[in-house]
């Protein structure tokens, strides 16, 4: 449960007669098949209404490849990413993100995110 399960929140009346937090931790059979990558393809999205995880595609998935997910926020900068991962989940990440030389690991992640023509702007600026 604690290296598959994801925060999720539900909704819990107002009042003192609940203890309960909004937030609890869900097991779901398809997504936890998802390995963590800094620079992931997709997301997935809580939808308490329905009861229910989408997973969303964030950028092209090539036949083949694996979908993975971001267990911490990828904004986050490596040190803190890489120090919570280990303390939360147990593990160093190794994803293609996270082993790019240091110069390269930044532009390879914003370029990932922002798109080629964007990054060029920012890292001349």
């Amino acid at each position: 449960m604690r290296l598959h399960a994801l925060a999720i929140d539900l909704p819990v009346p107002a009042g003192d007669d609940f203890a309960e937090l909004p937030t609890h931790r869900g097991v779901f059979v398809n997504t936890s098949r998802c390995n963590h990558s800094c620079g992931p393809n997709a997301q997935w999205t809580w939808h308490p209404a329905s009861f229910a995880l989408v997973l969303t595609a964030v950028r092209a998935i090539q036949p083949g490849e694996e979908i993975t997910i971001a267990y911490v926020a990828p904004q986050l900068p490596y040190k803190e990413r890489r120090a919570v991962l280990w303390e939360v989940y147990g593990f160093e990440c190794m994803c293609a993100w996270c082993v790019l030389p240091e110069g390269a690991r930044e532009r390879s992640f914003w370029k990932g995110i922002l798109g080629t023509r964007t990054i060029g702007m920012l890292m001349t600026n």
